[in-house]
């Protein structure tokens, strides 16, 4: 029994020295995340890391979060972290088995282009602002020629290469904190731009309101000279038949003008005397009694007051609802004209601002390209696609959309439920594919590789594919994202880890021949020696037992 017990013991050590590799020299990890100047994430930014006393690098690229780790031996590195497009930044790291985290920020240099003509056309505080950030920026330039001069003897000049790197970030914070000034004062302009817009639609609507109320008026006017029109008709048409007035006097009336009275039947006129009053065209029937005389009338036992009453009562009420009438245009043209005049200042401040606001000539504008396609790479015409930029602006087109002078740093593509963000920094061409009724945007992605033979085993998040090629390189489209890849081919085989992007994406893999056992084999070959062993120590054990029974 205790020879098996040892058989067991030994069989475990057997399998740590095969399993479990040897500790070779204590480790760190050295992590972080690198933005862009406004803090968003900056995905396929390349960060080399130097070791100082032994030669050799590292490097590792960001993914779509900005995030990069790298693992490495104890000791002192130099790390460079640079971008297409972007400044770039060094600084020195000592490793001494505990995790490091750091932010970098990089500045694109076409926004810092940018930002330099924008100040020409600003005011005197944001030309400060950027005179300050002008300054620094040369002493940062100032202190990378003086590291690139010491960087050939870097183990020499280790000490005054890591103080000049540390100052440099100390320069980039500063920068960082200059830069948002500036953002704040234009974001003030902005805002400034956007109260008079929106005063602007508020005067605007009451204009339209004022409109409305006007044209009320004006059909108000129309419907009261109709009715004036209507009672004048009224007027030249009254009948006045068998009135019987006496005694009454009329005096000082004069100057009335009476037209067109006709169907005067059954007057009576005696006993009255009224000055000037002419009567024209009056059509006379069947009258007893009349005298006509030059400007005189005298008309005997007719009682026309009550009538002339209602009359003049009317024309009294049509001209008062004129008056008010004539009132409230009066009153709407007064506003109309003080409208008018705000409009005409807030024009001019709106101009003012809109130059202050004008994109420089030397800001960067790109065009975006989407395209969807089906899992055949057949094209989809027709179909909806937007571009929402940071600032909220939308763009609207159908495919293959095209967008041009789109002046944004970071925009969002939108097809259905997809939405597809990303940093924009020259030209974008997006294709999406609907596959299972899904919509994804691609990647190209060529591997070049030095295969073998003639075919190629691609192995993609456990998904495997067949290649037949005789050339040195393989392209496959792949979703955005990460994705991890394996080459097979003769016998060798090679695998590597890309974040993909809508932009292609060109890898190399280096093939190497299988060498050693696999980690499964070792735990199998592990497990069978263990098993011998034990056979072994169980068989020595009877056949111990039966010779001491013979004995």
């Amino acid at each position: 029994m205790k020879r098996v017990i040892i058989s067991v013991i030994i069989g475990a050590i057997l399998m740590a020295f095969i399993v479990i590799p040897p500790v070779s020299g204590a480790n760190f990890t050295i992590q972080g995340y690198v933005y862009d100047q406004f803090g968003n994430p900056l995905p396929s930014a390349t960060v080399q890391i130097t070791r100082v006393d032994t030669p050799g690098s590292t490097t590792v690229s960001t993914n779509e979060s900005g995030y990069f780790t790298a693992s490495l031996i104890n000791g002192i590195y130099v790390v460079d972290v640079s971008k297409n497009g972007y400044t770039h930044i060094s600084f020195c790291v000592e490793g001494k088995d505990y995790t490091q985290t750091y932010n970098i920020y990089l500045f694109d240099i076409n926004w810092l282009l940018g930002i330099q003509s924008f100040t020409d056309n600003t005011n005197a505080q944001i030309q400060q602002l950027y005179n300050l950030y002008y300054g620094i920026n040369e002493n940062m330039n100032a202190l990378s020629n003086l590291y690139q001069s010491l960087k050939d003897n870097i183990e020499e000049n280790l000490s005054v290469i890591c103080d000049i790197l540390n100052q440099l970030i100390s320069e980039q914070q500063t920068i960082l904190s200059t830069i948002t000034s500036i953002q704040n004062q234009i974001q003030i302009l902005a805002n400034n731009y956007e109260q008079l817009e929106n005063r602007v639609d508020y005067l605007e609507n009451q204009v339209g309101i004022l409109n409305n109320r006007m044209s009320v008026m004006e059909s108000g006017v129309e419907n009261l000279q109709i009715r004036m029109t209507q009672v004048e008709s009224r007027i030249e048409n009254i009948v006045i038949e068998n009135i019987y007035i006496e005694n009454i006097t009329i005096e000082n009336i004069t100057n009335m003008i009476i037209e067109n009275i006709t169907s005067v039947e059954n007057i009576y006129v005696e006993n009255y005397y009224i000055e000037n009053i002419t009567i024209e065209n009056i059509t006379v029937e069947n009258t007893s009694v009349y005298y006509i005389t030059e400007n005189i009338v005298i008309i005997e036992r007719v009682d026309i007051s009550e009538n002339i009453n209602m009359i003049l009562s009317l024309f009294d009420n049509l001209k008062n609802k004129v008056d008010t009438l004539e009132v409230w245009i009066s009153a709407i043209d007064n506003n109309v004209n003080s409208i008018n005049r705000e409009l005409n200042s807030i024009d001019s401040r709106l101009f003012v601002i809109e130059q202050m606001l004008k994109v420089p000539s030397g800001f960067p504008s790109y065009t975006v390209k989407v395209k969807l396609v089906d899992e055949n790479f057949n094209d989809i015409i027709g179909e909806k696609i937007w571009l929402i930029m940071a600032n909220g602006r939308i763009l609207e087109s159908t495919t293959p959309a095209v967008f041009d002078n789109v002046i944004a740093d970071k925009v969002v593509v939108r097809y259905g439920d997809l939405r597809y963000e990303f940093v924009l920094n020259k030209d974008a061409n997006i294709l999406i594919m609907i596959k299972d009724n899904i919509p994804q945007v691609m990647t190209m992605v060529r591997i070049n590789v030095q295969l073998k033979d003639d075919v190629a085993e691609i192995i993609v998040d456990g998904g495997k594919y067949i290649f037949w090629t005789t050339e040195n390189y393989i392209t496959i489209w792949l979703p955005v994202g990460e994705h991890t890849i394996e080459v097979k081919s003769g016998g060798y085989s090679g695998e590597m880890t890309l974040t993909g992007t809508h932009e292609p994406t060109e890898q190399y893999i280096e093939l190497q021949k299988a060498e050693g056992i696999s980690m499964t084999t070792k735990i199998l070959l592990a497990l069978s020696i263990m098993a011998l062993l034990m056979l072994v120590a169980i068989a020595i054990s009877k056949r111990r037992r039966y010779y001491r029974l013979r004995w």
